[in-house]
């Protein structure tokens, strides 16, 4: 829900209220899942949209009614829970540590562990998928993270390294980090040299923050192999294509009437 909220939030704050239903649609969905990576992809979305934004008024009104709205949700619903007391942690100065690792389950574990098998295997990793097969059989023991997180983690869980960039590096090591990191810096530099005038284009943009607010949150989470991480920006890159065609044909059309 990360994309929808965050193209949502875009185009509200920019081409006005009709998109307010998707908004309040997207917002509501993803503070009831009680996820503390969809607050992180809210929190990134709302910085990405204030920096692509210039409607800075409607930026504060619209953050300070969906905090309202979301803080109500929290007291209504969740009260008493992990997290509830880890969110409210950082304004009534719980042990916000505790909070974080206990509302985490084994991630730093696993993250760690992938850093650990991309330093024993730093040119190819452990192949893609062997992640899970390497955390539960690895060459490390319980021990060795106790001092982190003890509660959760046996040595003998199955399951993807943690962060998707950490997971990259893991299961691929350097030579699959190239094209990873190659991917991520085209993206950017497409974002970048994107110029918006229309609505369309807009549009475009926020299809690229879709991306970008959803590879930052996944940085907590894994796998990269998700399609929706990937989705929002092969519909941003095919968009600014059209787009760029079109206006090609357009001047191209001008110019032959000219003649």
């Amino acid at each position: 829900l990360t994309g929808y909220f965050a193209t949502s939030f875009y185009m509200m704050v920019n081409y006005g209220r009709q998109y307010a239903r998707d908004f309040a649609l997207a917002t509501v969905s993803m503070l009831v899942l009680a996820s503390i990576t969809a607050i992180f992809g809210m929190a990134v979305s709302a910085l990405l949209v204030a920096v692509l934004s210039r409607q800075r008024v409607r930026i504060f009104l619209y953050g300070a009614l969906g905090m309202a709205g979301f803080f109500a949700i929290l007291a209504l619903f969740f009260r008493n829970t992990p997290y509830y007391d880890m969110l409210f942690g950082f304004f009534t100065g719980g042990d916000i540590l505790t909070d974080i690792l206990g509302r985490s389950g084994n991630r730093w574990v696993r993250g760690l562990v992938g850093w650990e098998a991309f330093q024993s295997h730093p040119w190819f990793g452990v192949g893609i998928g062997a992640d899970s097969t390497y955390l539960g059989t690895g060459p490390f023991t319980d021990r060795d993270y106790q001092y982190i997180h003890p509660w959760t983690f046996d040595g003998d869980t199955e399951e993807p390294f943690d962060s998707i960039t950490i997971e990259v590096l893991g299961t691929m090591g350097i030579v699959g980090l190239v094209p990873y990191l190659g991917i991520i810096g085209y993206a950017i530099y497409c974002a970048a040299t994107f110029r918006v005038t229309t609505k369309e284009e807009g549009f475009t943009r926020a299809l690229f923050l879709a991306f970008f607010a959803t590879f930052l949150a996944l940085q907590g989470e894994s796998t990269f192999l998700r399609f929706y991480l990937w989705s929002p920006l092969g519909l941003a890159m095919g968009a600014r294509s059209l787009l760029r065609n079109r206006k090609s044909v357009s001047f191209q059309g001008v110019a032959d009437s000219q003649a």
